[in-house]
């Protein structure tokens, strides 16, 4: 139960706030991204391009954000 101790950590962090997730489109960012999209007042995901990671990387990940409505 670890986990989900630490997911209603993330909820109640969250909780009516306006969010910016650092975002790649990973497992920890995706997860990040669903919480605050469902408890925070705002979230708002962002990938940075730093001119070394693949662009379809860049592109998965803003389809990821648009899914989860944090785009």
């Amino acid at each position: 139960m670890e986990i989900q101790r630490k997911i209603d950590d993330l909820k109640a962090f969250f909780k009516d706030k306006k969010v910016i997730i650092a975002f790649s489109g990973g497992a920890d960012s995706t997860l990040l991204a669903s919480v605050a999209k469902n408890e925070a007042k705002d979230a708002l995901a962002v990938t940075v391009d730093n001119g070394v990671m693949p662009a379809e990387f860049i592109k998965k990940s803003e389809q990821i954000a648009k899914k989860f409505g944090v785009f």
